[in-house]
């Protein structure tokens, strides 16, 4: 049973998403039981053969709790995804509790750091086992003193959605509507509209660019608080007409096969799911080198870009137009995303159950 947060879309809702269609093919009796917000995976989890549980759905915590120690009882393995789910697991008192993290910040991002480690390690004395989903989060939490160097901590990579791409055909519509011309170079970005991503450089690097290749382009795919301040930003530096404010959308594997070029300028990932995605599609990309994303594009990954540098960036972007760099790009991606198979993260994570 995954006792998780949210299953709205997102980076750890989309990978449980992959996680459960690939335990269920191991034929193993998969629940999802969210806790909040709105249930946007709930028909695409129930496709794969999942049971999804929305009687703690947006219930007061002290109700929810109640309500998931009756559920837990019944299974195996109550396994729990981000902070809530896994404070309200906790407090449950399943009989076996394994808990992932997914990312390299606080606990509880925002409390003090006594309240946030107090919660982390309040998690750990109930659980039997810590999944960490790179080394780089494995790394963040025992630095942070959340998690102790001798609590049981396994490093186990998301894996890729190896679900078949629409082809340029199948996406020409998306062109047509974002008045897209056949020479246009479009750059790409992903994620929540939230300081983390640091937008506010690729607005940069991108204005930057755009001074030396008037056929740039840029989409942004996410909602989010920052999304009035990005705006103001790309209206005061000129490019506001070059740029297409998508949203939260269904469609990231359709936009993947309009853009040229993925770009991430996060300051910190614990993974960046978005990275495996890009590279399936066969998208270049231009990322920070920083957290885990240097651990999932490889250390010599020529995208790899100073975190928070606009110049940086738009050297890199300028760089990319070239086919030959492109080309050494994609053979870099396509020998890095062997590791990152579904089935095998499936497996070892069934492994792990069967050791708790």
């Amino acid at each position: 049973m995954h006792v998780i947060t949210t299953i709205e879309r997102g980076g750890a809702e989309n990978q449980l998403l992959i996680l459960a269609r690939e335990q269920v093919s191991l034929g193993l009796q998969v629940t999802v039981v969210p806790l909040k917000g709105n249930p946007e995976l709930m028909s695409e989890f129930q496709a794969a053969g999942v049971d999804v549980n929305v009687t703690l759905l947006n219930v007061c915590l002290p109700l929810q709790i109640l309500r998931l120690r009756k559920v837990v009882t019944g299974h195996g393995i109550a396994h729990a995804h981000l902070p809530r789910a896994e404070v309200s697991t906790a407090l449950a008192n399943p009989p076996k509790f394994v808990f992932s993290r997914h990312n390299t910040e606080p606990f509880f991002p925002g409390a003090p750091k006594f309240i946030s480690r107090a919660l982390s390690r309040f998690v750990a004395s109930k659980a039997n086992h810590c999944i960490a989903i790179s080394n780089a989060v494995a790394a963040f939490g025992i630095q942070e003193n959340e998690l102790s160097s001798k609590f049981p901590t396994t490093v186990i990579y998301y894996g890729a959605d190896r679900t078949v791409f629409p082809d340029a055909s199948q996406t020409k519509w998306l062109r047509e509507k974002m008045s897209l011309a056949d020479d246009d170079i479009v750059i790409g970005a992903i994620g929540r509209l939230a300081p983390q991503k640091d937008y506010i450089t690729l607005l940069n690097a991108f204005s930057l660019a755009f001074q030396g290749e008037k056929k740039l382009k840029l989409i942004i795919i996410g909602g989010g608080s920052q999304k009035k301040e990005l705006q103001d930003l790309a209206a005061s530096l000129g490019i506001e007409k070059e740029i297409t404010w998508v949203g939260r959308t269904s469609l990231i594997r359709d936009y993947l096969q309009v853009f040229n070029l993925f770009v991430l300028t996060s300051l910190y990932e614990g993974f960046g799911l978005v990275l495996l995605e890009a590279m399936l599609a066969g998208v270049p990309i231009i990322a920070s080198r920083n957290s885990a994303i240097p651990e999932v594009l490889g250390e010599r990954h020529l995208g790899l870009c100073a975190t928070g540098s606009a110049q940086d960036f738009s050297e890199r972007i300028i760089q990319f137009k070239g086919s030959a760099v492109r080309e050494r790009v994609l053979k870099q991606q396509a020998n890095q995303i062997v590791q990152f198979d579904s089935a095998v993260m499936a497996s070892q994570i069934s492994q792990l159950y069967l050791r708790v």
